[in-house]
């Protein structure tokens, strides 16, 4: 039950943070086998696992299989597979994790280069709607949800028809859509419904279904909605932060004392801070497969720290060594070794 409300994005409040509080401390000595062998597979065995991991690791493993094909080996992994069939089981969906990731990061790519070639971003441009047949219809929601973080504007992703077997002249495209604060996409959809055939959803996130010759129509007319509906200030994010403070007083006593706060998650989200005036110290360095995260260290009042900056490895030429600036982070104790350290994730960054 735990896994399944951290996953689902339920709000982490009253009976909910109670049943994740104390799920979370019984994880890894559940008696199901399917879950044992999850958590062996995605190698969290020697961690305490966390929120964070149920919504990033052992979350994606189950749903992976069913956005690349079918829910069903995930289902039997969490109810009745056993020995040898659960460890099996659990590799197949460390698998379609690894080929989700893989279609996501294209797909990514892809929608990137045709927002900022068609003009997309542009003030008053203020929804964004694309579709191609070539991606894949259960990453298409992922995507939607990584392109409103960078351009701040509700996002209609189409998988259009026209791949093997795909009757082209009958078969409707398939579409999944995410908004901003303050954009009801639900009330979107219904004001271009004319254009779509079937639509469902709430106000932050909807499915639809469109003939392929409604889509461009469709599209103008959502810009049109959202030119109407969303101001200029809407397309600017904001950071909520809790506090200012300087890089020396995250102490390991202070961060530890923080994450009693936890479990963190929707409806409790992790304490967050502006750190001014921090220097870097040396050259920012890429993390991760293609460099897609970034690691530097940063020094103020007698304090060194290790940022980690995650999907952010564009950063890279914005940054260098010498060059002084402000942080939006995150605190978190990084546990290597036996040892402990204080170690930021910068959600963002000011120059001086």
């Amino acid at each position: 039950t735990a896994l399944g409300t951290v996953a689902d994005v339920v709000p982490l409040r009253d009976e909910n943070r109670a049943i994740v509080t104390f799920g979370l401390g019984r994880i890894k000595h559940t008696p199901y086998e399917g879950l044992n062998a999850l958590i062996d597979a995605s190698r969290l065995r020697a961690e305490k696992i966390d929120a964070y991991h149920c919504g990033f690791t052992l979350g994606p493993r189950l749903n992976a299989c069913g956005r690349m094909g079918h829910a069903r080996k995930a289902c039997h992994l969490l109810t009745t597979a056993q020995g040898d069939e659960a460890k099996q089981i659990a590799e197949f969906l460390n698998s379609e994790n690894e080929r989700r990731r893989a279609a996501e990061l294209k797909i990514v790519k892809q929608a990137r280069q045709r927002v900022e070639q068609r003009g997309d971003d542009r003030d008053d441009v203020r929804a964004i709607v694309l579709g191609d047949p070539d991606w894949h219809p259960g990453v298409i929601g992922i995507v939607a949800s990584r392109l409103v973080d960078r351009y701040h504007r509700p996002t209609v992703l189409f998988s259009l028809p026209g791949g093997t077997g795909d009757n082209v002249e009958s078969e409707p495209a398939g579409g999944s859509a995410r908004s901003i604060d303050g954009f009801n996409m639900i009330e979107a959809l219904r004001a271009c419904s004319e254009h779509l055939e079937s639509y469902g959803g709430h106000a932050m996130a909807a499915g639809m279904k469109c003939a392929p010759d409604r889509i461009e129509p469709f599209r103008d007319a959502m810009v049109a909605y959202a030119g109407d509906n969303i101001t200029a200030e809407q397309l600017t994010p904001t950071l909520e932060l809790d506090a200012t403070v300087n890089l020396a007083d995250l102490t390991t006593a202070v961060v530890e004392q923080l994450e009693r706060l936890a479990p963190f998650g929707r409806g409790n989200r992790s304490p967050a801070f502006m750190v001014p005036e921090v220097k870097i110290v040396q050259p920012p360095s890429p993390l991760g497969r293609e460099g897609r995260h970034l690691a530097l260290l940063v020094h103020h009042g007698g304090a060194t720290v290790r940022c980690v900056a995650w999907q952010k490895g564009e950063w890279l030429g914005k940054l260098a060594a010498g060059q002084t600036i402000d942080l939006a982070a995150r605190p978190k104790i990084n546990a290597w070794s036996g040892r402990k350290s204080v170690e930021l994730e910068i959600i963002d960054f000011r120059m001086e």
